[in-house]
């Protein structure tokens, strides 16, 4: 059972009003950590008639043992340049800063309006990169992850416009 990061404490930043977001430790080797992605708004309209999304992108971190994952899409893309990241709205509990690549492909990715919150696994954000330890004990997982996600989706680099290929 999927179970939400409890909040931790929060690092201030003096360039942002969020505090940036504090992973709670992976539980085993055998847990991973998912984001739930929370659907578009109706200020964003359908999806056919969008020129561009108002509404932020908000996720919730949480944590389940790979064999009792709930249904999760993988992404498999290039990171990009983080030269000036994106904040990832992690909901009640800070950011997390995110190359614009992944910044816009979660965004495609958000649920339609009135949809259920879906979950996806992005190593970018669903790894603690500041933690070499959680870092390398996912990385020896990472074929399971892809293996047991519902369906992969793998995003070249150099397109812009991810709705086309959603």
């Amino acid at each position: 059972m999927a179970t939400a990061g409890n909040q931790r404490g929060k690092e201030k930043s003096s360039t942002s009003p969020l505090a940036r977001y504090l992973y709670p430790p992976i539980r085993d080797d055998a847990h991973i950590r998912l984001a739930r992605l929370f659907p578009l708004t109706e200020a964003d309209g359908p999806r056919e008639n969008r020129k561009a999304v108002s509404s932020p992108v908000v996720i919730e971190m949480v944590q389940a043992p790979l064999t009792e994952a709930p249904r999760y899409q993988a992404v498999s893309y290039t990171w990009g340049t983080s030269a000036e990241p994106m904040q990832l709205s992690v909901r009640d509990e800070g950011f997390i800063p995110v190359s614009k690549t992944a910044f816009d492909i979660l965004q495609s990715l958000r649920p339609e309006v009135g949809h259920e919150p879906s979950y996806c696994w992005m190593d970018q954000i669903c790894i603690n990169q500041q933690d070499d330890g959680e870092r390398w004990q996912q990385i020896r997982i990472m074929r399971k992850i892809y293996e047991k996600a519902h369906c992969t989706l793998v995003v070249l680099a150099g397109n812009e416009n991810y709705d086309e290929i959603l």
